[in-house]
């Protein structure tokens, strides 16, 4: 993968999703390949976030009660449940 080529970010513009969380042909995020491929994995171990946590999230409340959230704790990571 080069600099500045995201999978998950070429396939929301494919399909025109404004985010990942748009996506309808997964019903469960972790299920995608794209989202969820070993090096996301790594990184979600060394930032100890849960991505698909975030992205339920949005799902549930909507892109613009998320930001909000994410705002108010000042940050955009959502902690992963690893001591």
């Amino acid at each position: 993968m080069q600099a500045g080529e995201c999978n998950i970010r070429t396939c929301c513009g494919n399909n025109m999703y404004p985010t990942r969380a748009s996506c309808t042909e997964y019903v469960e995020i972790k299920e995608c390949r794209k989202f969820n491929s070993m090096f996301s994995k790594v990184i979600d171990f060394v930032k100890r976030s849960d991505r698909h946590v975030r992205v339920e999230q949005i799902r549930v409340i909507g892109l613009e009660r998320h930001a909000a959230r994410t705002a108010n704790v000042g940050r955009v990571t959502m902690r992963g449940g690893r001591g």
